[in-house]
């Protein structure tokens, strides 16, 4: 039997223990609410939560000069949903000044949104979108390599009569449903 000196089994043990825990702690994606009639409109929630000490940005910075530091999403075609708008960055965060640009940062937790209508012409049935982000997480000294994901959000479609579209959705519905 192998025999080691105490110390050594310590450090064999601990590896890994109290290691500091780096950029995004968890990202997921969901509808709200979770069921919705055809031609309604939903919100896809995509939340962002960091480890202390990290921030990501938003996906359109207000100042044109910031805008390589925003997180990248792809939308998939799904032909029961019409993702509508773009997506709405939280309130809040904070604005770091670097030189004569103002950058827009969310510390700790930001949840994203964005708007989608349930096709009118909808099956009945369970809907998984798969939507691709690309996260950034920075903290006061360093930027990670942005972390790929892939996240997923269920959406019920319901097995009733269409309602209309929302005004405020209606012409950009049309143009989708044209394509």
């Amino acid at each position: 039997m192998l025999k080691l000196p105490l110390f050594v089994m310590l450090a064999i043990c601990s590896v890994g223990y109290g290691q500091k825990q780096e950029g995004i702690k968890a990202a997921r994606a969901w509808f709200e609410p979770t069921e919705a009639k055809p031609g309604q409109v939903v919100t896809l929630n995509l939340e962002v939560e960091l480890f202390d000490g990290w921030f990501t940005y938003p996906f359109t910075q207000p100042d044109k000069g910031a805008r390589f530091q925003t997180n990248k999403i792809t939308f998939p075609t799904v032909e029961q949903l019409l993702f509508v708008r773009t997506m709405i960055d939280p309130k809040g965060g904070t604005v770091k000044e670097e030189g004569e640009i103002s950058i827009l940062q969310f510390p700790t937790k930001a949840v994203f949104q964005r708007k989608v209508v349930v096709h009118p012409k909808a099956k009945p049935g369970e809907v998984t979108v798969e939507l691709k982000a690309s996260l950034l997480a920075c903290d006061k000294n360093n930027c990670l390599p942005p972390k790929r994901m892939v996240l997923p959000a269920k959406l019920k479609v319901l097995d009733t009569p269409a309602v209309a579209v929302d005004p405020e959705y209606e012409a950009e519905v049309k143009k989708l449903l044209m394509k």
